[in-house]
C-alpha cells in the first residue's frame, strides 16, 4: 500500500514538473473555444423629442428576458403602440447604464457569442414612455458596437422598434463601424502591391485600409475597457483575438515612416470570420456569406469588405448582409491612430501579421511579445 501511494505521488509530481510544449498555429487562439465569452456594447444619446435637450439620468438596460404581449390590461401591463405588454424586471439584466448631462450613455461588457447575441434594449426616462428595441443583435467588440439614439416623448405609451429599425423615437439604430468613414475613400496607393511580401523568412505584409476605433469606455471583444489614447488593433476574425491583456497576436503597423507594434484586442470591422491573411483554401469567410460570395475567389490578402466595397463582391455586402461603405480591414485604437502612426484621417497603411512569421519549423509560427 505504501509503495502504491509513493508511486502515485511520484507520478503526479513528475507530471507537474514536465514541460508540455505549446504549439501555436493560425487556427489557435489562446483561451478561445466554442464556449469563450466575447463582449459587446450599446451606446448612444437620449434627448427630449420636443426641445431636443439631452435627458440626463435616463436608464438604459439590456436584457435577455422577453417582452410579454398580453391581450388585456393587468396590474403589470404597460400600454404600447403594439398593444399591452409586460416589461422584464429592470433589476435583471446583462448590463445597464444611466445617461450623463449630455444625454450620452454606454452599456459595456455585454456577453455575446462569436456570432453575436440578441437582446432587448429598454430605455426609460422620467415623465416619458419607455422606448424598446426588441431583439437587437449585439456583435462582439467596440468597433461593432450598436449605436441607439432615442428621442423620448411625454406620451405614456411605450414605443417598440425592431432591431435595426429606425422610427421617430429611435433615430439611430446601427453599428459603429457603419458610421465611420462613410464619405469618399482615398484610392489605394498605385505602387502598393496586393501582397507586398510573403517571403518565408518574414511575416506576411499587406496594404490595408485602416479606420479609427474610438469609443472610450467601451469594451473590446476580449473584455478590455478602452482608455483614452489606447494602443491596440482590431481584425475581422475571432481566430486571432488575444486573451484579455494578452499579446499572443501582434501586428506591426507603418505609415509615412511612423511605426508601431500592437496586440489584437478587438474584432472587426465589418466581418468577424474573415481571416484574410490566410491562403485561399484556409479562409473561413465563404461559409458565412449569403449574397453570391460563397464560392470563394478572394485569394490571400484581400479583405472581404474591401472586395465588397471596390468590386461588388458578395453583392457589396458583408457576412451580415449589410452594404459595405468603406474597405476597412483593420481598426486602430485612438493612441495607435493619432500617436503611433500620426494619422488624422482613415488611411491605407502597411500591416505585418507577426504571428505568421516563419521560425524555420513548418508546424509552428512565431508569436511575438511586447518586447519583441
Amino acid at each position: 500500500m505504501r509503495c502504491f501511494l509513493f508511486c502515485t505521488f511520484f507520478t503526479l509530481l513528475l507530471i507537474s514538473f514536465t514541460q508540455i510544449p505549446v504549439v501555436f498555429s493560425e487556427n489557435y487562439v489562446l483561451g478561445n473555444d466554442a464556449h469563450r465569452i466575447l463582449y459587446g456594447n450599446v451606446y448612444g444619446t437620449i434627448n427630449d423629442s420636443s426641445s431636443g435637450a439631452p435627458l440626463a439620468g435616463s436608464h438604459v438596460f439590456v436584457t435577455a428576458d422577453p417582452i410579454v404581449y398580453v391581450s388585456e390590461a393587468n396590474p403589470s401591463a404597460v400600454a404600447s403602440d403594439h398593444g399591452w405588454i409586460i416589461l422584464p424586471e429592470t433589476g435583471i439584466s446583462v448590463g445597464s447604464a444611466r445617461s450623463g448631462p449630455d444625454g450620452a450613455y454606454i452599456v459595456n461588457n455585454i456577453p455575446v457569442t462569436e456570432k453575436g447575441s440578441r437582446y432587448n434594449i429598454i430605455i426609460t426616462a422620467d415623465q416619458a414612455g419607455p422606448v424598446i428595441i426588441e431583439s437587437a443583435l449585439i456583435l462582439p467588440g467596440a468597433i461593432m458596437a450598436l449605436q441607439v439614439d432615442a428621442q423620448m416623448t411625454s406620451n405614456s405609451n411605450a414605443h417598440i422598434a425592431a432591431g435595426r429599425q429606425t422610427t421617430p423615437a429611435v433615430v439611430t439604430n446601427t453599428y459603429r463601424h457603419e458610421l465611420i468613414g462613410v464619405g469618399k475613400t482615398p484610392q489605394k496607393p498605385a505602387d502598393a502591391d496586393h501582397i507586398i511580401s510573403v517571403d518565408s523568412d518574414e511575416a506576411l505584409t499587406l496594404t490595408i485600409y485602416a479606420t479609427r476605433e474610438g469609443l472610450v469606455g467601451g469594451t473590446t471583444a476580449n473584455g478590455h475597457v478602452i482608455r483614452e489614447r489606447d494602443h491596440f488593433a482590431a481584425l475581422p476574425s475571432t481566430k486571432v483575438l488575444c486573451s484579455r491583456g494578452g499579446y499572443e497576436f501582434l501586428v506591426k503597423l507603418e505609415h509615412n515612416g511612423y511605426t508601431e507594434t500592437v496586440p489584437v484586442w478587438d474584432i472587426g470591422p465589418w466581418n468577424i470570420h474573415d481571416n484574410y491573411w490566410a491562403p485561399e483554401e484556409d479562409r473561413t469567410i465563404y461559409q458565412y456569406l449569403k449574397d453570391g460570395g460563397q464560392s470563394g475567389g478572394l485569394g490571400q490578402g484581400l479583405p472581404e469588405a474591401q472586395a465588397a466595397y471596390q468590386d461588388d463582391f458578395n453583392s457589396g455586402r458583408d457576412e451580415y448582409r449589410r452594404r459595405v461603405v468603406n474597405p476597412a480591414g483593420i481598426d486602430l485604437a485612438d493612441g495607435t491612430f493619432w500617436d503611433g502612426l500620426n494619422l488624422s484621417d482613415n488611411a491605407w497603411i502597411t500591416v505585418k501579421y507577426l504571428w505568421l512569421e516563419d521560425d524555420g519549423d513548418d508546424d509552428t509560427c512565431f508569436i511575438g511579445t511586447a518586447t519583441d
